[in-house]
């Protein structure tokens, strides 16, 4: 059975806090959303962890949230280190050449502060750009029972030198269990305000670079009822579920396009214009994105998401 905060200026100040794009705080504001759907925008949200802990406290006493909110507790102070405990960073980034996630060994430090200094001396070198897609993780190592092991206890995600997701690692069990402190872009399920034939911009920024895509098919009621079509650095076109985490292909970044999902109203550039002609065609008939949607489908006969050239896509939608 779902639950909701008795306070309606709770479930506004949760969106204000964690929802960028105007189209969808305002449309957030007006639907009746559960605790379970709350706590799960605070949680895939890019606030800082202590920033957090105050909008799980606005919900107040729920077993869900609670979970959420005591493990943030116990993570932050974690990150607290007893002797013989290490921080490993590694510097991670959306590499355009492979079309996908690399990452670099920094280095282990014995101190929270210190690898927080080394990020922010990298701030001062290389000069922070907003749009770039590079993060950091770090991993903490505590001695393990057996002697001379040690054992992965948390994992720490940051964007720029604060920290905004972690796990847990129970390595009790060999890893399979824990807790994941983040509802990432494959499991964000947010009703949308746009309609099929709608040019959006998908933004998980800092983990993936900006993406475009057109609107096929919206069905709020159901989690892959959002099918969108966009084009991935190859230059090639394909089809996704935008709630989870569709637009880049083979990675799924950690936050979802949702909290900045808004219409792209600006020029498209040349390769783009092809979303020009499938948004006359599905402005004639809204179910002929749909229509789009199933003929693309029926193509595809491999594992992978067929993938299809600008004029593959004109001649699916030719009358």
């Amino acid at each position: 059975m779902n639950e909701y905060v008795k306070n309606n200026n709770v479930q506004d100040k949760i969106i204000d806090r964690c929802i960028q794009s105007e189209e969808m705080r305002n449309y957030l504001k007006k639907q009746e959303l559960s605790v379970f759907t709350l706590t799960d925008i605070i949680t895939g949200s890019p606030l800082y962890l202590r920033k957090k802990l105050e909008l799980y406290d606005l919900i107040g006493d729920n077993g869900y949230t609670n979970s959420f909110r005591q493990e943030t507790e116990k993570a932050l102070a974690e990150l607290t280190l007893d002797e013989g405990d290490v921080l490993c960073l590694e510097e991670w980034w959306y590499d355009s050449d492979i079309l996908g996630e690399k990452a670099s060994f920094a280095g282990p430090f014995t101190a929270l502060h210190a690898a927080l200094g080394y990020i922010r001396e990298s701030f001062t070198d290389e000069e922070w750009d907003d749009d770039e897609a590079c993060w950091s993780v770090l991993e903490k190592w505590v001695p393990g029972e057996e002697y001379g092991k040690m054992d992965n206890t948390y994992t720490y995600y940051l964007i720029k030198d604060e920290v905004v997701y972690f796990t847990f690692n129970d390595n009790k069990y060999n890893g399979f269990s824990g807790f994941h402190g983040f509802v990432d872009s494959m499991n964000l399920s947010l009703p949308i305000p746009f309609k099929p034939g709608d040019i959006v911009i998908l933004d998980s920024l800092p983990f993936v670079p900006i993406r475009l895509a057109i609107l096929l098919e919206v069905n709020n009621r159901d989690c892959c009822g959002v099918q969108i079509l966009y084009r991935h650095g190859d230059g090639l076109w394909r089809t996704g579920a935008l709630k989870h985490g569709a637009g880049w292909k083979d990675t799924w970044p950690m936050l979802s396009s949702l909290y900045r999902l808004s219409l792209y109203q600006n020029e498209l550039n040349e390769t783009d214009k092809v979303l020009l002609d499938i948004q006359d065609y599905i402005l004639k008939k809204e179910h002929n994105g749909a229509l789009l949607w199933k003929r693309i489908k029926d193509k595809h006969t491999g594992l992978d998401k067929l993938a299809l050239s600008a004029s593959d896509l004109l001649n699916l939608i030719k009358d």
